[in-house]
């Protein structure tokens, strides 16, 4: 019977760090003859048989957990957070694996346990991005900038094959929005967080002592947080998404979430053993409301616009994804001018006909400027506007274009004056990176069309 899911984990971690250490040390050595795989740029060479036997040591564990996992009770707390370390586990062997191994003859991929049910990879899958070196000078972001290029990260399917640091270290990404905070008041009353395969095991210490699952400990993507930051890109945590449980019953309420969000993620209480980043700190909140009610959203939006002055050590963000058909069923223009940035989902309506490549898309774009426009209490008068598109066919039921064709939409939205433009939002950054084509991949295209 299994009370901690540490020790097992650990025995894994022993294996990847013990083949990691043999990377380094044979690094030193001359190579023999074709005993070595041939590593990307930037990567030690691993021998081909310590891939197999890490591998084979990965599949015995795996077979192990999988096999207690499908037996125990779904229910039990224990055996949920285990599934999830596995979950985490698997994401990072991956990633190694796929890291140091070519396409074809590499070691077969890990499957995922069957009681997590976790999206199969994309299909349009390539090899890992491979990580920049010295890349710190890649930054280009600028809150008045508008060529900034916005990416969702943490819920699609090719998350677990690029890190949050990885994706950073992409020269054409500017801002970073984790996905997602799901509910606003989960086990405990306390926040939940899904990062998909990026997400963390056990929840907080702090959280186990109250019983709130759902603040997941997230120690790798804090790590990765702070790396971002060191490149210059801005790193946001949105709330809410199409699932997301993001209502308010009262003023008071919205009040006191916006300071629980400020100590939780913020610049508040950064010593305190609830917080799932430790000490690391966002640098600001999107709101992507979807549940159709804009009750107490403009005191929630100024309450937590209120608590950035607890900080000055640094500047914070607000940023909203609002659907593009106008007014937003979801959250109130008037929250929506006191923010930095405003990435409008230009897809999936194509019933109101103001996706991108649809006939009334340059029309809506202008509106939504119109709209944001003018609002005094940010500085260049309002907020940036965003294009927002899917960064591949499967992204989005409607919406998706070719290359060519969105490189058309950027310049059309370009040439149509407005001058709060902000650049492009993509769902999402990994799925863009793994969408490659003869102009590189879809971050590549959308940044030099921005350009």
């Amino acid at each position: 019977m299994f009370y901690s899911s540490t020790p097992i984990l650990a025995l894994g971690a022993i294996s990847l760090l013990a083949s990691a250490g043999h990377a380094e040390a044979n690094r030193r050595e001359p190579q023999i003859h074709n005993s070595r795989r041939q590593a990307p740029a930037g990567f030690v060479e691993v021998p081909l048989a310590e891939l197999q036997m890490l591998q084979s040591e990965y599949s015995t564990f795996h077979g192990w957990m999988t096999a207690y996992l499908s037996s125990a009770n779904s229910t039990d707390p224990q055996t949920a957070q285990l599934n999830q370390d596995v979950l985490a586990y698997d994401m990072w062997i991956n990633i190694f694996l796929s890291k140091y191994a070519n396409s074809t003859n590499a070691p077969a991929a890990a499957l995922t346990p069957a009681a997590a049910a976790t999206p199969a990879a994309s299909s349009t899958a390539a090899a890992p991005y491979a990580v920049v070196a010295n890349s710190s000078t890649n930054g280009s972001f600028s809150a008045q900038s508008s060529s900034n290029l916005a990416v969702y990260y943490g819920q699609s399917p090719a998350t677990d094959q690029f890190t949050l640091e990885q994706m950073c270290q992409d020269q054409n990404v500017d801002i970073v929005v984790l996905a997602f905070l799901t509910t606003f008041f989960g086990p405990a009353g306390q926040p939940v967080i899904n990062f998909g395969p990026a997400t963390g095991g056990t929840p907080t210490l702090g959280a186990q002592k109250i019983n709130a699952t759902g603040l997941l400990d997230c120690p790798y993507l804090a790590k990765n947080i702070t790396t971002c930051q060191s490149l210059g890109k801005k790193v946001l945590l949105s709330l809410g998404g199409a699932a997301g449980v993001t209502n308010f019953t009262s003023d008071a309420q919205a009040t006191s979430f916006a300071t629980d969000l400020w100590n939780l993620f913020g610049g508040g209480m950064t010593n305190s053993d609830l917080r799932p980043f430790g000490s690391v700190k966002v640098d600001g909140f999107d709101v992507d409301n979807e549940d159709h009610s804009t009750k107490y959203y403009d005191t929630f939006v100024s309450s937590l616009r209120n608590t950035y002055a607890g900080d000055k050590s640094k500047q914070y963000y607000i940023s909203g994804a609002p659907q593009c058909p106008r007014p937003d069923a979801s959250i109130p223009l008037g929250s929506m001018q006191t923010m930095d940035f405003v990435f409008v989902q230009f897809y999936n309506n194509a019933a109101a006909g103001c996706d991108i490549g649809q006939p009334g898309f340059v029309d809506s774009f202008k509106a939504w400027s119109s709209d944001l426009s003018g609002n005094g209490t940010v500085a260049g008068g309002g907020p940036k506007l965003y294009i927002g598109a899917p960064a591949c066919e499967a992204c989005a039921g409607k919406g998706y274009l070719e290359p060519a064709n969105m490189t058309s939409v950027i310049k059309s939205a370009m040439m149509a004056g407005v001058k709060n433009f902000g650049g492009v939002m993509l769902w999402d950054g990994s799925e863009a990176k793994n969408n490659t084509g003869v102009e590189g991949d879809y971050l590549q295209v959308v940044k030099s069309a921005l350009d």
